[in-house]
């Protein structure tokens, strides 16, 4: 879309942030050129996904999980081991068990990528 749309040429690519009106003031200007940029369907999947309950538990932790570390629980014992890994969500102050991770990253995506091709048919 950023290549498309906005005009963007070279690395690195445009990411779902810099079209999210909720990110600091200082961007504003950018994300606002970019939002105005998108034809009505590709702007309304983008508010979409960042409107969606998967995409928002699952951000807080995806820059820590992939370029860090995040704080882990580990519990022993219990039914199975579903509940047995926990990461805390950075600035969140919750929990999320791997498992629930690793099933809502992919619902997510296949829901997003679905509707994605959805707008470009």
């Amino acid at each position: 879309m950023g290549r498309l749309f906005c005009g963007k040429t070279g690395p690195p690519e445009l990411s779902l942030r810099d079209f999210d009106p909720a990110q600091p003031p200082r961007h504003q200007a950018a994300i606002q050129d970019h939002r105005a940029s998108l034809p009505p369907a590709f702007l309304k999947w983008v508010d979409d996904t960042l409107a969606d309950h998967r995409y928002i538990d699952l951000q807080p932790a995806r820059n820590p999980f992939t370029h860090a570390w995040l704080k882990q629980h580990h519990f022993i014992g219990g039914a199975g081991h579903a509940d047995r890994t926990q990461f805390e969500v950075l600035g969140t102050g919750h929990q999320m068990n791997a498992r629930d991770m690793v099933v809502d990253s992919t619902s997510l995506a296949l829901d997003r990528v679905r509707a994605f091709v959805e707008v470009v048919d």
